[in-house]
């Protein structure tokens, strides 16, 4: 199978700055002897524009000797290598990543949790007098979903026949159709949603949305309308186009972890604090960690924690620098998940929380 391999160079503050080398492999393919000699040579070629001396060498030997101590049994998707020329470190998830090898960087937990926060996504409804299309997509695509209904006001023309037979206007015969048109999509945007549950935005002439918004069951799902004749818009051309408005759809995903919140709250399965998060992700009970991006809790501030001794087989305490790194470690290698929230929503929580196993 082949994979992408992305050889980047990052810059900016690390979390680990001890661990300069990080390769994100799918874990799969390391126990394909061929795939691992392609990636030594693909690491070799990360290291061609940084000086070749001993420190390189060694951190060479390093990586292969850390590609060796990979647990091939454990039931992950992904696993991580953290590289210096003193030490090493293997953190495994469930997230499937794109295999990168990151070169001569620092690079951390925080870093790795970037990678695999959960794009915002939505449905598109594209219509006009004619015709429509659905969409769905993120921030930098769109894939065009196959409905399976006509999607030409044509098909519907013989539905209405015996409604109109008595209407000598031409208008009135189009408003039916037009109706009867807007009802088939709104069901057919119904029965996607079960599929996608997720926000809709409304593009299309204003006249054909102001019917759709009057009409549609779906209305409380729409993130926002967009008025014009975008028919024959290509994919890129219809995602500028929605750029300004995804603002909304921020607000929107945000208020929905809002009303989580509070159910999990009232069935007792919601922690927050340092301390209590800490505890619960020890314990291994934690399913989606939330944080603030800039939290930390700095390895010297013990207040209610206590951290793994030097005895510890997978935790190194001396390269802890925060708190809140290890507790996003284990979330990931515990198979929960990390979502970085924003301030004001995590301002009553004590800036960290967890949603609890139900």
């Amino acid at each position: 199978m082949n994979t992408e391999t992305l050889i980047q160079n990052k810059t900016g503050k690390g979390i680990f700055p001890e661990f300069e080398t990080t390769l994100i492999l799918p874990l799969t393919n390391t126990s394909d002897e061929h795939y691992i000699r392609q990636l030594m040579e693909r690491v070799k070629e990360a290291y061609k524009t940084i000086d070749q001396d001993l420190k390189t060498k060694h951190i060479l030997a390093k990586i292969n000797d850390c590609i060796g101590k990979i647990n091939h049994k454990i039931s992950k998707k992904t696993v991580v290598l953290f590289v210096s020329s003193v030490d090493e470190k293997i953190v495994y998830t469930d997230a499937i990543l794109t295999e990168r090898i990151i070169a001569n960087e620092p690079f951390g937990i925080r870093d790795l949790a970037d990678l695999m926060q959960p794009e915002h996504q939505f449905l598109l409804l594209l219509q006009s007098a004619d015709n429509f299309k659905v969409f769905v997509g993120g921030q930098h695509h769109l894939t065009r979903l196959h409905a399976s209904i006509p999607e030409n006001i044509n098909a519907y023309k013989n539905d209405i026949a015996e409604k109109t037979e008595n209407f000598s206007d031409s208008t009135g015969r189009k408003e039916i159709l037009l109706d009867k048109f807007i009802h088939h999509i709104d069901k057919e945007l119904e029965m996607i949603r079960h599929q996608y549950p997720l926000p809709v935005f409304v593009v299309g002439p204003e006249r054909m949305n102001g019917h759709f918004k009057k009409l549609s069951h779906n209305d409380k799902a729409v993130a926002g309308y967009i008025h014009g004749n975008y028919d024959d818009a290509a994919p890129h051309q219809l995602l500028q186009l929605l750029t300004p408005h995804f603002n909304d759809l921020w607000k929107l995903s945000n208020d929905s972890l809002k009303s989580k919140i509070e159910l999990a709250l009232n069935a007792n399965k919601f922690s927050y604090g340092i301390e209590d998060v800490w505890s619960n992700v020890m314990h291994k009970r934690g399913n989606v960690l939330l944080v603030e991006r800039d939290f930390t809790y700095p390895h010297n501030n013990t207040d209610g924690i206590e951290y793994p001794n030097s005895n510890t087989k997978d935790i190194l305490p001396e390269f802890i620098k925060d708190g809140v790194d290890l507790i996003i470690e284990q979330v990931l290698e515990s198979g929960g998940q990390v979502q970085y929230a924003d301030a004001d929503l995590l301002n009553d929580y004590n800036h960290i929380a967890l949603f609890l196993y139900y």
